[in-house]
């Protein structure tokens, strides 16, 4: 769990706006065990987040249902993820 931890923070400290190095350390964040939905919503209002893939969805997704899927904090996630990739060929699924 440290090397996901150191992993993801080095990643985030020198990804600045490369969506490929964030979302590995969301990836890196998320299997740590640490807060992720920060960068998870940083990544989804990213100018590039079409890049992100179904790989990046289905991380995106695994993060939401890992909060409390209502909660303040998880909402925006979800409402992101909705909005931008909840149709055109991508399949976005919560809570499974």
């Amino acid at each position: 769990m440290d090397v996901h931890r150191r992993l993801a923070e080095w990643l985030e400290r020198i990804g600045g706006n490369d969506i490929r190095r964030l979302r590995e350390a969301l990836g890196h964040k998320h299997a740590a065990g640490l807060a992720s939905l920060e960068l998870a919503v940083r990544l989804v209002r990213a100018p590039q987040r079409t890049l992100l893939g179904q790989e990046g969805l289905e991380l995106l997704g695994s993060i939401v249902d890992a909060a409390e899927a209502f909660s303040a904090d998880a909402l925006p996630l979800q409402e992101e993820v909705v909005r931008d990739f909840g149709s055109g060929g991508f399949v976005v699924r919560f809570g499974t």
